[in-house]
């Protein structure tokens, strides 16, 4: 990736995807489904770079944990009765 490609750090998909490892087509569906900010620049897609590489690091440290749909649930059962207050206090 030369200094001309990236702008304002904006960068075309498959630069992007050659950096971070993903494939065109997966960073084409983030930016279509505004997972990560893009630009129009004289009819080229552009991709912010560091949104794509937080990403990546954040798959990375969820781990087998990414493929499940309730983990930004706020507490766990176990965790919401041991919050509950007790009737002695």
């Amino acid at each position: 990736m030369t200094q001309e490609e990236t702008v304002n750090g904006f960068v075309p998909i498959p630069a992007a995807a050659e950096q971070a490892g993903y494939s065109y087509s997966y960073l084409q569906q983030l930016a279509k489904t505004g997972k990560i900010e893009t630009r129009q620049f004289y009819g080229r897609r552009l991709v912010n770079l560091q949104q794509v590489l937080k990403r990546k690091r954040q798959m990375s440290e969820l781990g087998p944990a990414k493929h499940t749909p309730h983990r930004y649930r706020e507490e766990t059962v176990e965790e919401a009765v041991d919050n509950e207050p007790h009737p002695d206090s």
